[in-house]
């Protein structure tokens, strides 16, 4: 029967669009109130059918505002297809019925355009339609639910405008963006942790869309792409719900400042520079570089080998259809336009945002100041398994790079590397080494409270920057070093106690002063490097340059590069760790498990090791006089301009 519907009664013949709209109000998400028409209602009422009319009429009587008309087509918003951009929206309608049926028919037959073809390669003649209240944004945006963060972290990534999401959409202006990391459970963002983008949103406006995503995302792990918007009372509304058909990698560089790699893989091509008269010129194998991409110009990004824009961010439509041609783009390129040449051969790195054309270069060239591979962060990566072959992958500011723990033949690295990139969508470089078991050492040490405890210390200090505090962490980690090597050793349990946390410690210090401290100060010294037009590397070596935060970056950083020599050198003076101490644990932790047969593996009874009573008591004991150590030695600081030296008993 020929109907008018409201959303939240909506069927599958109403389209993918109407359908998230349903779900969203569904879990109890505030949606603007909304109808759908599908296409024999739409054939009906485009047919003059004056019941439908009226029914319409009526329901635009009750609207206070504009309105705005939607596509809704049966294969939009699809799980491997998004049309991103792909059909007709027509925005700012008045609520009057003529106008509005205007707006339905050019939306409706939006389905048989050529960039619809091109896209999907099939026409539709007609498409379901949504109608809906149009909300008065103060903001708008867009938020991936599952995105890979730049330490290789399930997190959820939002890019925003002021104003109406449409100039976000289309990749006009360089949007706002936040990141936040989901928790290890994957049901709660870690609000605590939100990193900030190009522009500020006001504190109370994160916590309500916060919110918002995690409700949305309830119960659904594969990713979702969100529209939203907040209104002048600050009200969130939610615009749009639809499986992620890609995943986003978040570039830590490109956040803060500099083109952004959009879309993964290696292009080499003519450069074409394209607007609305000549996308229709673009050949295959070309690069595709414009100020942004309007939905028309679909059938040149198929034939394009890469597509770059000086606007847009990761959500735009240009960035969704990108990934899913598995087009190599790059966006918020700034300046493309003016200081690449037409006509002249460019590459183009999605992996890194880097652009390329004999000597210009645009973007990437700040990832390759440091070796990332080589910076140890193991809370940045993940365990896989390839073609059965165990392995870690971690997103690095270089790419993901995928380490294996023994060489491999040359037809399996190719398996490995083609498993990976079906898996997510970005090429890696396969690397051989131990970062694996490292990664699994470390994730075990961290169980330790006292571990724990000391990490948070370093990760306080670092994040401000503060070098009295980093002071204390290192005072504290060296006398809870010695309470370690002094406490009792009865049990075969409690020496093998003694050699973790030995271990553990010395891991600590790769970790934070030669891992967490690198990223944190690149990152967070970038924003002054991007106006100032230094490096690194001149950061690195630089006394006081006049700001604020990058002079307390710089003194820490000269503090830490001789925390890590001292460091080592103490806890060998001292005995707290002998590299010997690893050839010998599996017997040692044999002897305490009182296993001899070889039936159980040392990291199972290392595992079991870690939560047997004498362990944990142990552990806690230990973790307490390091609370207690740390309480007394910031009391000290606060009243003097000095760390006091102190020895175990003062624990």
């Amino acid at each position: 029967m020929n109907r008018i519907v409201p959303l939240e009664s909506v069927s599958a013949r109403h389209g993918g669009k109407a359908g998230g709209l349903r779900r969203l109000i569904e879990i109890g998400i505030r949606v603007p109130s909304g109808v759908a028409l599908d296409t024999s209602s739409l054939n009906a009422i485009f047919s003059g059918n004056q019941t439908l009319r009226r029914e319409l009429a009526t329901w635009l009587d009750g609207i206070a505002g504009l309105v705005a008309i939607r596509s809704s087509a049966l294969d939009e918003d699809g799980q491997t297809l998004s049309f991103a951009g792909i059909y007709k929206t027509v925005l700012s309608v008045e609520p009057n019925i003529d106008r509005v049926l205007d707006a339905m028919v050019e939306v409706a037959s939006s389905g048989a355009s050529a960039r619809a073809q091109s896209y999907s390669g099939r026409i539709e003649q007609l498409i379901p339609v949504v109608v809906q209240a149009q909300v008065h944004a103060s903001v708008a945006g867009v938020a991936f639910t599952q995105a890979v963060g730049a330490r290789g972290e399930p997190c959820a990534y939002v890019e925003w405008v002021k104003g109406l999401g449409e100039s976000l959409v289309s990749g006009r202006g360089l949007p706002g963006s936040l990141t936040v990391a989901w928790d290890v459970l994957g049901d709660r963002l870690e609000r605590e942790n939100v990193l900030i983008g190009r522009k500020a949103m006001g504190p109370r406006a994160v916590s309500g869309l916060l919110t918002f995503i995690e409700a949305a995302a309830s119960g659904d792990r594969k990713g979702l792409d969100l529209e939203w918007a907040i209104d002048r009372r600050g009200r969130i509304w939610g615009l749009q719900s639809r499986p992620a058909t890609q995943d986003v990698l978040v570039p830590g560089l490109g956040i803060s400042g500099g083109p952004l790699p959009a879309s993964p893989g290696f292009a080499k091509g003519r450069a074409r520079f394209v607007d609305d008269e000549t996308h229709e010129c673009v050949k295959e194998g070309e690069i595709l570089i414009a100020q942004i991409t309007e939905i028309d110009y679909v059938p040149a990004m198929r034939r394009a080998a890469a597509i770059v824009t000086e606007e847009g961010g990761l959500l735009s439509h240009a960035a969704i259809v990108a990934r899913e041609l598995g087009k190599p783009c790059v966006v918020g390129a700034a300046g493309a336009l003016s200081l690449l040449r037409e006509g002249a051969i460019t590459e183009v790195d999605g992996a890194t945002g880097l652009i390329s054309q004999g000597e210009i270069a645009l973007g990437g060239s700040l990832h390759r100041e440091i070796d990332w591979a080589s910076v140890y962060v193991y809370d940045r990566g993940f365990e896989i398994e390839c073609e059965g072959i165990p392995a870690y992958a971690e997103p690095t500011l270089e790419g993901l790079v995928v380490y294996v723990d023994d060489q491999l033949a040359l037809g399996d690295a190719a398996r490995v590397e083609a498993d990976v990139r079906r898996r997510f969508k970005t090429p890696a470089t396969i690397r051989v080494g131990d970062r694996r078991i490292w990664f699994r050492e470390w994730r075990r040490f961290n169980q330790l409270q006292t571990i724990s405890y000391i990490d948070s210390l370093f990760r306080t200090a670092i994040a401000a920057w503060d070098v009295i505090d980093l002071k204390i962490a290192t005072r504290t980690l060296q006398e809870t070093a010695l309470v370690a090597v002094a406490g009792p050793g009865r049990h075969p349990e409690e020496c093998v106690f003694r050699g973790e946390v030995g271990a553990a410690l010395h891991a600590l210090v790769a970790v934070e002063v030669e891992g967490y401290a690198a990223w944190s100060s690149y990152r967070d010294s970038l924003p002054w490097r991007l106006r100032s037009g230094a490096s690194f590397s001149n950061l690195v070596g630089a006394r006081a340059v006049g700001d604020p935060l990058v002079d307390r970056i710089v003194e820490s950083l000269r503090f830490l590069q001789s925390v890590r020599n001292e460091a080592y050198n103490f806890f060998s003076e001292n005995r707290v760790f002998d590299k010997a101490y690893f050839p010998g644990r599996a017997q040692s932790v044999s002897r305490a498990m009182g296993q001899s047969d070889g039936r159980v593996t040392e990291e199972e009874m290392l595992l079991e090791l870690y939560a047997s009573d004498i362990f944990r008591a142990a552990d806690r004991s230990l973790a307490q006089q390091a609370q207690r150590l740390h309480e007394r030695l910031s009391r000290i600081a606060r009243t003097s301009t000095t760390v006091p030296h102190t020895d175990s008993d003062s624990a």
